[in-house]
């Protein structure tokens, strides 16, 4: 059932995009020129949005031409890359965060375990 629908709706498809093109084909060198419209649109929009990412990246430090990546202490620290000198307080700031990260998780899992208790704890229904 599922493979016939699949089916009929490439058939659709196919249907739809010939009827599109075979008007442009009745003129000559029409489609040459819808094609190369298309491929120019194409990619004067590629390199817009390129623009924009430079432009983005450039201005929020996360492009530099040193090729290094400038991020947040905490993110760095996140990701168990510990720069080479931390403080003292640093270093204590990083433990207390670790030690609240691991009590949340750990009663995040309780929460989930007594939400599946009180659904299996539910009547069944018929």
């Amino acid at each position: 059932m599922l493979k016939n629908k699949a089916i009929d709706n490439f058939r659709q498809s196919a249907i739809n995009f010939w009827s599109y093109i075979l008007p442009k084909l009745e003129k000559p060198y029409s489609i040459i020129r819808w094609l190369f419209w298309k491929i120019v649109f194409y990619i004067t929009v590629a390199l817009v949005m390129l623009g924009i990412v430079l432009i983005i990246g450039f201005h929020y430090n996360i492009l530099t031409f040193n090729q290094k990546l400038i991020t947040p202490n905490a993110v760095i620290l996140y990701r168990s890359k510990l720069p080479a000198k931390l403080t003292k307080k640093e270093t204590k700031e990083w433990a207390e965060i670790t030690v609240l990260e691991k009590k949340l998780n750990k009663a995040n899992n309780e929460y989930q375990l007594l939400q599946i208790k009180k659904l299996e704890s539910l009547p069944k229904k018929r």
